[in-house]
């Protein structure tokens, strides 16, 4: 085995969850790009995240909650459309050996849910999205809304 063979291949796939289709579809400027549904968009991630897979990557699912993507693309300048989505997971790839599979086999530890994306900050899955941008971008929350 080479050098590069060896090597572990890490890649993420934005993952929308269904409460968040309708927002995410008005968010993103070019949504369309995404898919007529949210049914459409989880048959074409799934493929995707297949074909990745057999080329040889790790692949994580990372979540893309509709306010904590717009913090995050007015922090940056950034337009929201689907290459800020991918900028987005880019940034939230967690590069290890325990890295989630999401091809349906998955280690008997892990919850039942096939559709439950890695958390994008390494921490619970129950935090808010607010909490979720303190907690990795601590210089963010002065900037983040006050929930009321």
């Amino acid at each position: 085995m080479s050098k590069n063979e060896s090597r572990k291949r890490f890649t993420g796939v934005a993952w929308f969850a269904l409460g968040d289709w309708e927002e995410i579809s008005d968010v993103v400027l070019d949504a369309q790009n995404l898919g007529d549904a949210y049914d459409t968009w989880r048959t074409s991630a799934h493929d995707r995240i297949n074909r990745l897979e057999e080329e040889g990557f790790t692949v994580q699912k990372i979540e893309v909650e509709p306010e904590e993507f717009t913090t995050w693309c007015r922090f940056r300048g950034q337009s929201p459309n689907t290459t800020a989505v991918r900028l987005y997971v880019a940034e939230r790839i967690k590069p290890t050996e325990d890295a989630r599979r999401v091809d349906g086999r998955r280690r008997p530890a892990q919850a039942a849910a096939s559709d439950k994306p890695a958390s994008s900050a390494g921490g619970p899955a129950q935090l808010t999205a607010r909490q979720r941008v303190a907690q990795m971008r601590p210089d963010l929350a002065a900037l983040l809304p006050t929930p009321v």
